[in-house]
C-alpha cells in the first residue's frame, strides 16, 4: 500500500462556527484535519469520498486588492455532508490524484449576487448554482427543520451558543421559491408539486421531525461551568440550560465527548460535556459544561418519545429505553449520549496511592484541582477544565520542588506537540502533587508510551537528596557542605526506600572529617539542645584546652595514627570522581565547586545493582580489617598518655561525626 503523505499548514476548516485553522494531512487513506491548539479531529477515509470540488474567488473583505481565496469541497457519501477546506492551494491538486483520492473538479464561484438559479444535490449537499457557477453550498446535516408552504420550502438552521459570537451575524434560516414548472424536479410525479418534491428530498436529513418537544428534563442541576443552577432540557437536536440570569443552547453536533468523573474525596460526580466549538457568552468561552450530581442520588426518567422515534435512535446506537433508572449522574450521561450520539468515557484503571480515588490532587495556576489519568487522555478538573489527549503530548517532565514542602510534593510538566506557524510549543505545569503519587503516575505514563525527559532521575524516585546520615547516596564533600550549613536544605525526611549495606553504615569514614577541613566555615544551623550530661559523664571527660578568647581549640591529629577504613561508596567515588568531573565540566565549563560532582556520584551509586556494588563492598571489608589490625599495632607502640590522648581524639572526632549526621 502506498503510505505517502503530505501535510499542509495554514488550511482552515469552514464550519457554521466560522473557520478553524489547523493542519490538513493528505495520504492514500484519505484526509485528516487537526485543529490548531487541540480539539476535534476530522477524519475523512478514502471510501467516504464522493467528489472533490475546487473553487477560487476574490476575497470579499478585500476585493480591491486582487487576492483570491481557494476552497476544496470534499463531498462525502450518504448523510455525512461535505467539508470545506479554505486555503487549499491549486498547486496541491495534482497530489490528490497522485495519492489515489480522485480527480478534483474545478467549478467557478458566482459573485453576481443573483438570487435565482438552479438547484442540485450531491448526496447530502445542496448546491445552488448561477448557470455553471456555484453561488453557495449547504450541508443538509445542518438543516434543523424544513417547512412546506405554497410553492416554497423554508429551512431552519441551528441557533445555539456554540456557533458564533453573538456580536457576529449568523444565518438562521433560508427560503426557496420553487416554481411549479421547475426543471430541477421534472423527474418527479407530474401531479406532485415541485415544492413538495424538494421538501420530501430534505426531510430525511432534518434534525427535528417538526415536534420540538422536550425529550428529557432535569431540574435545578448544579453546574460548575458556566457557574450556576440550571434546568436542563434535552430536545432531539440540542439541549438547553435555563438559568435565572442566562440561558444557553447547545447543538448536539457541537459535543465532542461526554465524561463521567467521580470527584475525589467528595460524594459528588461530575458529568463533563466537552464542546468544539466552545460555548460562548460575550467574550467568554467555555470548552466544557460541567454538571455536578450527588453520587448516591437515584432517579427514574421517562423519555418523552414515541416508540418509532425510540427505535430510530436505537438503530443509530443510542442504547436508550423508555424508562431509565439509576443514579442521576448515570441517567443524565446516558440520556445525553443517546440523543447526541457522542461517545461516553468513564474513569479507567488508574488509582491513587491509597487505591481509592481515580485522580491525584494538584495545583494549576494557583487553583487547586484534580488530574484524572484516563485511558486516552488526561482530564483536569476544575478551573479551567482541560482535556489533554496523550497523542498530543510530546514529552513529560517530573520535577522535584525545593523549599520546606519539597519532601511532600512534586511537579510534572506536559509538553505538547508543536504549535502553528513557529509558535512556542504549549505546555501545562501541574504543581504540588503528593509525593506518594510519584510511582503511580510514572508507571501509568510509561504504560501509555509517553516519553519521559528525565527518565533516569524519575526511576530513582521522588527524593532529591538523602539525609546526611545516608552516606551511600552522597559525596563526602557535599556532605561536608550540608554539615557546615549549606543553604540548600534538600529533603528533611529520610529516604524510606533506601537500605544501607553493613559496610556502608560504618561510622569510621575519615573522608568526612577530611572534607570538613577543606570547606570554609559558615554559620552552623541551629541544632536541638543535647541532653544534659550526668555527673559521672562529666567526671570522666578531660577538660578541653581553651584559647584566649574562650573558644575550644581543635586537637591536632596524630600523623602516626593509621588512616581510617573507607566505605564502599567512598571507594567508588574515588574511582569515578575524575571521570565525572571531566564530564560535567565538558557540559558546563563554568562549573565550580563539588556539589554537582557529589550529586552525580550519589545518583550513579544508587543506580548500581548489588552485583555491580560487590567489588567495592569487598574492598571496603578488606580495608576495614586493615584498619583494625593497624589500630591494634598503633595502640601497642604508643602506650601511656599518648595512647589515651589519641583515643580521646578519635572518640571526639567520631562524636563530632555523629552529631553532624544527626
Amino acid at each position: 500500500m502506498d503510505e505517502r503523505s503530505e501535510i499542509l499548514t495554514g488550511v482552515a476548516l469552514g464550519t457554521r462556527a466560522g473557520s478553524q485553522e489547523g493542519s490538513l494531512a493528505l495520504s492514500s487513506k484519505g484526509f485528516v484535519f487537526k485543529k490548531a491548539g487541540g480539539g476535534r479531529t476530522v477524519d475523512i477515509p478514502k471510501a467516504d469520498i464522493l467528489q472533490l470540488v475546487w473553487s477560487e474567488a476574490p476575497r470579499v473583505d478585500n476585493a480591491s486588492s486582487g487576492t483570491k481565496i481557494s476552497v476544496l469541497r470534499v463531498i462525502r457519501k450518504e448523510k455525512n455532508g461535505c467539508c470545506n477546506f479554505v486555503g487549499f492551494p491549486r498547486s496541491k491538486l495534482s497530489a490528490l490524484s497522485g495519492l489515489g483520492l480522485g480527480e478534483s473538479k474545478e467549478v467557478g464561484v458566482s459573485v453576481s449576487g443573483h438570487n435565482w438559479g438552479n438547484m442540485s444535490f450531491e448526496e447530502s449537499t445542496l448546491m445552488f448554482k448561477d448557470g455553471e457557477k456555484v453561488s453557495f453550498t449547504l450541508p443538509l446535516s445542518d438543516v434543523q427543520q424544513a417547512t412546506l408552504g405554497r410553492d416554497e420550502v423554508m429551512m431552519q438552521l441551528p441557533v445555539d451558543d456554540t456557533a458564533v459570537d453573538r456580536a457576529d451575524d449568523a444565518l438562521v434560516g433560508i427560503s426557496f421559491h420553487v416554481p411549479k414548472d421547475a426543471e430541477d424536479f421534472s423527474e418527479c410525479d407530474a401531479e406532485l408539486a415541485a415544492s413538495k418534491a424538494l421538501y420530501d428530498r430534505l426531510k430525511p436529513y432534518t434534525l427535528d421531525d417538526g415536534a420540538g418537544d422536550v425529550v428529557a428534563s432535569f431540574d435545578q442541576v448544579g453546574v460548575l461551568v458556566p457557574r450556576g443552577r440550571f434546568d436542563v432540557e434535552m430536545f432531539s437536536s440540542s439541549f438547553h440550560l435555563l438559568g435565572q440570569a442566562h440561558d444557553f443552547r447547545v447543538q448536539y453536533s457541537s459535543i465532542l465527548r461526554i465524561f463521567v468523573l467521580p470527584k475525589a474525596n467528595s460524594p459528588q460526580t461530575v458529568v463533563a460535556v466537552a464542546l468544539d466549538p466552545p460555548l460562548r457568552r460575550g467574550q467568554t468561552t467555555y470548552m466544557m459544561v460541567l454538571c455536578q450530581f450527588p453520587t448516591d442520588e437515584e432517579i427514574t426518567l421517562e423519555l418523552q418519545v414515541s416508540e418509532e422515534q425510540l427505535t430510530k435512535l436505537n438503530d443509530k446506537g443510542a442504547k436508550l429505553s423508555k424508562t431509565m433508572t439509576g443514579t442521576t449522574s448515570d441517567v443524565f450521561a446516558k440520556a445525553l449520549r443517546g440523543l447526541s450520539g457522542a461517545k461516553l468515557t468513564r474513569t479507567g484503571a488508574f488509582r491513587d496511592s491509597i487505591g481509592e480515588e481515580h485522580a491525584v490532587r494538584c495545583t494549576y495556576k494557583n487553583d487547586d484541582g484534580y488530574l484524572y489519568p484516563l485511558e486516552k487522555a488526561f482530564f483536569y478538573l476544575v478551573k479551567p477544565p482541560m482535556l489533554i489527549p496523550y497523542d498530543d503530548i510530546r514529552s513529560v517532565e517530573f520535577m522535584r520542588q525545593s523549599g520546606a514542602s519539597a519532601s511532600k510534593t512534586f511537579d510534572i510538566t506536559l509538553k505538547m506537540k508543536g504549535g502553528m506557524d513557529g509558535a512556542r510549543d504549549p505546555q501545562y505545569l501541574f504543581r504540588s502533587i503528593p509525593r506518594a503519587e510519584w510511582n503511580n503516575l510514572f508507571e501509568w505514563i510509561k504504560a501509555k508510551n509517553l516519553r519521559v525527559e528525565n527518565l533516569k532521575e524519575v526511576q530513582q524516585g521522588p527524593v532529591a537528596r538523602p539525609g546526611f546520615d545516608d552516606m551511600v547516596g552522597i559525596d563526602p564533600a557535599l556532605a561536608a557542605i550540608d554539615a557546615a550549613g549549606s543553604d540548600d536544605d534538600g529533603f528533611e525526611e529520610e529516604d524510606e526506600d533506601f537500605e544501607a549495606s553493613e559496610s556502608d553504615s560504618d561510622g569510621d569514614d575519615s573522608e568526612v572529617e577530611d572534607a570538613l577541613e577543606t570547606v570554609p566555615e559558615s554559620k552552623p544551623k541551629k541544632e536541638k539542645k543535647e541532653k544534659k550530661e550526668t555527673t559521672s559523664e562529666k567526671a570522666t571527660k578531660q577538660p578541653a584546652a581553651q584559647e584566649e578568647d574562650g573558644k575550644k581549640k581543635r586537637k591536632k591529629k596524630d600523623p602516626n595514627a593509621p588512616k581510617k577504613a573507607l566505605s564502599a561508596f567512598i571507594l567508588f567515588s574515588n574511582a569515578k570522581r575524575a571521570e565525572v568531573t571531566a564530564e560535567l565540566k565538558a557540559a558546563n565549563p563554568d562549573m565550580k565547586g563539588v556539589a554537582e560532582v557529589g550529586k552525580k556520584l550519589g545518583e550513579m551509586w544508587k543506580a548500581l545493582s548489588d552485583a555491580e556494588k560487590e567489588p567495592f563492598n569487598k574492598m571496603a571489608a578488606d580495608d576495614k580489617e586493615r584498619y583494625a589490625k593497624a589500630m591494634e599495632d598503633y595502640k601497642l607502640t604508643q602506650g601511656g598518655e599518648g595512647t589515651q590522648e589519641t583515643e580521646r581524639e578519635m572518640d571526639g572526632t567520631q562524636e563530632a561525626e555523629v552529631k553532624g549526621e544527626q
